[in-house]
């Protein structure tokens, strides 16, 4: 117990040194920056405004307005099939993940991307063989579904914790690129020199992505420890108690998981980054080929990490035990049952297509003809899709990701219990 308070003691103390270092650094980047003038100032706004007029702004708002409706009526249509009919959503789903996936290859081939376009297709036949061979196993995962869309339609405010998170993972965002843009015109402006920039570069690509991963993580805990709760029928915690116990025990493992993700990534773009830069001729070759070979190795790595943490984190939510131990415990429940986590991942992956060429890519399609009935020129049409896109995205990740993470947390159950032949029993409880 003891050496467990001090692992999570050294990561929480280094979560609060990135913390800090993160918001320090960024804070005194973009005020030098904007009090020695480096920001431009020649915006073309006024030529802007010049084309525009009021009702073409009031209109246009609409539009955006109209679309971002679209996309949350397209939300809850999917969580209500999911509810109501789901087998018919199942059958939805599998429809618009292939005409998806189909789209976007006509795209790539209309527009030139035939590289693109010959991955994608690829892709779709993977995936329509994955199905084939795991058809059965999907239809039988149709009830999982449906207790996932029963505990979403009873705990709504999950929701709201999914929206907090991605709201911090968007402020960490915006101020990791308004602090890259500050390092860039240090760097162009000759404050720092080449070492100094790489330096800098690798310190603020692993502190955004570390950050990035700390709340994601938090919000998996948050997700897995609240629907444990329902799931078991606890009746002594509120929905607050997720929040306690990942702010009293679970902060150190939290930022193990971020930390060791980040770092992976982090080497992913050291290793591009050398990539760029090598040699040319024989020496360039032998670099090429070591590069090729770890970069290969680090995307294995990031996928098994990935993983690994994502069901650690619920598995702590689940039974509160330290990082190590819920890695080990995840790790066997994915290797001790193989087919059940293919499924799993299967249904997540079409969650994900379908939920996304419905939420994202259909309003904002019916936003470039909605523009362009009101002659807007391209570059704001560009601009007002942009808008669409951004807030079509983050309905779409508050309701793909609440609803992934719920079915990976049904994974943990189905895998600690399915062999006592409770989880089925649990289950028809809850659809009864």
């Amino acid at each position: 117990m003891v050496d467990r308070h001090c692992k999570d003691a050294v990561f929480l103390v280094i979560f609060l040194i990135v913390l800090a270092a993160f918001v320090g650094y960024g804070s005194y980047a973009i005020q030098i920056v904007y009090t020695q003038g480096f920001f431009a100032t020649d915006m073309t706004s006024a030529k802007l405004l010049t084309l525009l007029t009021l009702d073409i702004v009031k209109v246009s708002l609409g539009y955006m307005m109209g679309m971002l409706g679209l996309a949350l009526c397209f939300a809850i249509i999917i969580l209500v099939m999911l509810r109501y009919v789901t087998f018919a959503a199942y059958i939805v789903m599998l429809v618009m993940t292939f005409i998806g996936l189909g789209a976007l290859i006509g795209i790539c081939f209309v527009f030139s991307m035939h590289a693109l376009g010959i991955v994608l297709s690829v892709l779709l036949v993977l995936l329509f063989i994955i199905w084939l061979c795991y058809r059965k196993e999907l239809q039988r995962i149709v009830i999982v579904m449906k207790t996932v869309a029963i505990f979403l339609s009873a705990k709504p405010m999950i929701f709201v914790m999914t929206l907090a998170c991605q709201t911090f993972c968007l402020a960490v965002s915006v101020f990791w690129i308004a602090g890259y843009y500050s390092i860039i015109t240090f760097y162009n402006q000759s404050a720092i020199g080449d070492a100094g920039f790489i330096c800098l570069t690798i310190f603020w690509v692993f502190c955004g992505l570390y950050l990035l991963f700390f709340f994601f993580y938090g919000m998996v805990f948050l997700i897995g420890g609240e629907t444990a709760i329902w799931f078991y029928k606890s009746k002594e915690y509120s929905i607050a108690a997720p929040f306690k116990w990942l702010i009293r025990y679970h902060l150190g493992s939290i930022s193990l998981a971020a930390f060791l993700i980040a770092l992976v990534k982090t080497a992913q773009f050291l290793v591009i980054m050398g990539r760029t830069r090598n040699s040319k001729g024989i020496v360039g070759f032998i670099l090429a080929v070591v590069s090729c070979v770890l970069r290969c190795i680090l995307v294995r790595c990031e996928f098994w990490t990935r993983i690994i943490n994502n069901y650690a984190v619920i598995v702590m939510a689940l039974t509160g035990m330290s990082y190590v131990d819920s890695a080990l415990t995840g790790g066997c429940m994915i290797f001790s049952n193989p087919i059940g986590y293919n499924t799993f991942s299967l249904i997540s992956y079409f969650i994900r297509i379908a939920g996304t060429f419905t939420c994202v890519f259909i309003p904002t399609l019916i936003s470039y003809f909605l523009f362009q009935l009101v002659n807007l020129p391209t570059s704001l049409i560009a601009v007002g899709m942009g808008i669409v896109l951004f807030f079509c995205i983050m309905v779409s990740i508050v309701l793909l990701e609440t609803i992934v993470e719920a079915m990976d947390s049904m994974f943990v159950f189905y895998s600690l219990e399915a062999q006592m032949g409770e989880f089925g029993e649990r289950v028809n409880e809850i659809v009864d």
